[in-house]
């Protein structure tokens, strides 16, 4: 197997495999087609790029080893007296002391193969590649977040949609696992509902409650403390974008308290929803929790659809 990049002077051995014209598949197909006396070489360089990002998608690019860690995160190839790591600026130039005994370009350190493979500095740089291409992925991922938010603020002002906010607090009973069991364990759900519920405990899981009438997702969950959804209901108005319902369960003497910010809420259902929380969830909730705690004067609630908007 022939590489881009090694002349047909490089001497091989009787034990290497003869040299052809077709590109490599893959990395073991690019080291074993090297000379046998520089493959260790080559084996220590993908090692300790490998050991600093294992995450990393290895390939072939450009007919050499390459790695992808959120963008290019380096690549190696053999040369004639050198085997060239590659890796976007400016990591080379933050690291010229460090380099100072060796050749170097804007964008590629050469390592000797007449000397030892500097392995330790090796992987020092492409962590330092990691910790960069982490950084862009982070500000591609808050630009993408900010788009976003002004495309629907832009959406928002041009249909003149309005919302509002319902921050309710309410004490149970019992434990705060057992409040947040109740309201993701699709049985318990539906038991004090009085209504089927497909309610999840797993992250990114969708959901319905009262018959399908509430559908959501789950889009953070913290055992026993925290429940963030996306929620809505079949009256919700044409164009609006899904509600956010926020859950913190605090332990408090005697019980929980539940603390509920229910926003993007369209403002024509804030008040409906508002005693719709009270009347079809807090009320038959604490109810229901009484009376596993043992509570024989538990006041039973009585269980109704939550109210509709019209």
């Amino acid at each position: 197997m022939r590489i881009r990049g090694w002349p047909d002077r490089v001497k091989r051995i009787s034990t290497a495999e003869p040299a052809t014209n077709k590109a490599p598949k893959n990395v073991d197909d690019y080291i074993s087609a090297a000379p046998l006396e520089v493959r260790d070489k080559l084996e220590e360089v993908r090692a300790a790029i490998r050991e600093v990002a294992p995450t990393a998608v290895e390939s072939i690019s450009y007919q050499m080893p390459y790695y992808n860690y959120k963008g290019r995160l380096a690549w190696f190839g053999l040369q004639r007296r050198h085997i060239g790591l590659y890796l976007r600026p400016p990591v080379i130039e933050e690291h010229k002391k460090e380099l100072a005994g060796y050749v170097t370009t804007k964008s590629a350190v050469h390592l000797p193969l007449d000397k030892k493979i500097p392995v330790s500095l090796v992987k020092k740089l492409v962590k330092a590649r990691m910790g960069k291409n982490d950084a862009e992925d982070l500000a591609r991922a808050g630009g993408r977040a900010r788009q976003n938010l002004e495309g629907w603020k832009s959406r928002e002002r041009r249909l003149g949609l309005r919302f509002g906010t319902i921050e309710q607090t309410v004490f149970f009973e019992a434990p705060p696992e057992e409040v947040y069991d109740a309201l993701l364990d699709p049985k318990k759900h539906s038991e004090f509902t009085g209504s089927p519920a497909t309610t999840s405990a797993r992250k990114g899981a969708t959901f319905t409650a009262w018959e399908g009438y509430i559908t959501g997702k789950n889009l953070e969950l913290v055992k026993g403390k925290k429940i963030v959804q996306e929620w809505k209901t079949t009256e919700w108005p044409d164009g609006y974008p899904v509600s956010r319902l926020e859950l913190t369960l605090g332990g408090k003497k005697g019980g929980t308290e539940l603390k509920m910010v229910h926003s993007k809420v369209p403002a024509e259902q804030v008040a409906s929803y508002t005693g719709g929380w009270k009347s079809s969830y807090w009320d038959p909730l604490k109810e229901y929790l009484a009376k596993r705690q043992g509570n024989p004067a538990a006041k039973k609630a009585s269980r109704k659809r939550p109210a509709s908007s019209t």
